[in-house]
């Protein structure tokens, strides 16, 4: 072999391990980036965890407000309710004394 071939030999296989070296690297770069991949898929499922178990408890209390909400809205209603049939009751009567009045004033 002439010293030409050997040459390009020893380039090839300088190239060959620069190469080889580089996608040493890359596959070393690959492991960091899956490892970081995994750790942030980690926290993302912790994260959805948690946003879900505080999303859960804050509807419960939302949920709890609205019922005592429509309670307190109910017994007014009832309120009202009653407030009114006094004020028909009372209406009644007064028309009553006032009948029992111009009666009076007629005698």
């Amino acid at each position: 072999m002439d010293n030409e071939t050997r040459e390009m030999f020893n380039t090839l296989f300088e190239m060959i391990k620069d190469m080889q070296n580089d996608m040493k690297d890359m596959q070393n770069d690959m492991k960091d980036m899956q490892n970081k991949v995994d750790g942030l898929s980690s926290e993302v499922h912790d994260l959805r965890g948690l946003i879900e178990n505080e999303t859960n408890k804050n509807i419960k209390i939302i949920a709890e407000a609205h019922e005592l909400q429509v309670d307190k809205l109910n017994d007014i209603q009832k309120t009202v309710e009653n407030v009114r049939a006094r004020q028909n009751l009372t209406e009644i009567r007064l028309n009553i004394i006032e009948a029992d009045i111009k009666m009076l004033k007629r005698a």
